[in-house]
């Protein structure tokens, strides 16, 4: 017999105490692994090139868009700030985030921004696909890079790396 805090524990005592810790550590670390992540979070795909600092970017832009009233005039702040914040080295989507829409970009960052009662994301990224699959219109999307528009209603844009 082994005593361990003044009670008697038996080896089949301590084998359902392991099991038991063992079974909640792992309980504990899949769900933290298998629990959902934001919806944002979820939308941003492909690896990650540390050389754009979107946090700044984040702060620079949000300084563009305070106080605007405009859903177009919030478009535009958006991707003329971050364009030149990446200095014209990276493609760039501000989308309206209540539309619909298809990705598949390679080495994006994402950012999320309100402005004129709307909710706009920012994708910085090295080449890819956008679909739009809502209104077209500038209040609700533009970009900026190496593009190219394709399709019957132009709502599909293909993206490809800047060479400088």
């Amino acid at each position: 017999m082994i005593y361990l805090a003044k009670k008697s524990v038996t080896k089949h005592n301590i084998m359902k105490q392991f099991l038991l810790t063992t079974t909640l550590t792992v309980l504990l670390i899949t769900s933290f692994a298998l629990s959902p992540l934001p919806v944002e979070a979820q939308r941003v795909t492909g690896s990650v090139d540390a050389s754009v600092d979107i946090n700044q970017i984040y702060r620079d832009v949000s300084k563009s868009i305070n106080g605007l009233r405009t859903r177009d005039a919030c478009v535009k702040a958006i991707r003329e700030t971050a364009y030149s914040k990446v200095k014209q080295g990276r493609n760039v989507m501000v989308f309206n985030l209540s539309q619909n829409y298809e990705k598949n970009l390679k080495n994006a960052k994402f950012q999320q921004f309100s402005c004129a009662g709307n909710k706009y994301g920012l994708w910085i990224f090295k080449s890819g696909r956008f679909v739009n699959k809502g209104d077209g219109g500038f209040i609700n999307w533009a970009f900026d890079g190496n593009w190219k528009r394709t399709g019957r209603d132009q709502k599909t844009v293909v993206f490809r790396p800047i060479r400088k």
